[in-house]
């Protein structure tokens, strides 16, 4: 887990460097952790107050996903992600909640969102290598309970 020196993580100690998309529950951005030295120093956010250290942060409103009724489904991939530790699944570092808004400090992955990723392969199918680590993923998933199979259709819970 990620800490700083007063103990509690905050959106403050982060740069954010962009935007890396968007879903139906929240906006994924390219984080970098800032140093607590450098900070408390300058009183503003210089150049050299990098750590070098790059996250994903998945930021959730919780108002809009409440007047949507879908709250629930980021508790659940909060919940979900929380207990997951298998090297082909990103890591949460850190969870922020600030009441208004839920993020998710994760683990930086710089080949981008899985569905993208597909889209951009020939006839949009990965090749048989790359595909070869997708049933260790989903026999890891069942083995944990995250996921189940209905109507012969995987169904992995706050995902989707």
């Amino acid at each position: 887990m990620i800490s700083s020196e007063e103990g509690a993580i905050s959106l403050h100690h982060f740069r954010f460097l962009q935007r890396l998309g968007s879903g139906d529950i929240g906006t994924v951005y390219l984080t970098q952790l800032l140093k607590a030295e450098a900070e408390a120093e300058e009183g503003v956010l210089g150049t050299d107050s990098s750590t070098g250290l790059y996250y994903a942060m998945k930021i959730v409103d919780k108002r809009a996903l409440a007047k949507r009724n879908k709250l629930h489904r980021a508790t659940a991939e909060r919940e979900i992600l929380e207990i997951l530790d298998h090297p082909f699944l990103p890591t949460l570092y850190a969870h922020i909640d600030d009441g208004r808004q839920s993020c998710l400090v994760m683990e930086f992955c710089s080949g981008g969102d899985l569905h993208a990723s597909r889209q951009r392969q020939p006839g949009k199918h990965f090749q048989e290598m790359a595909a070869r680590y997708s049933p260790l993923v989903c026999v890891f998933l069942l083995s944990s309970s995250l996921i189940h199979t209905h109507n012969k259709h995987f169904v992995i819970f706050g995902f989707f």
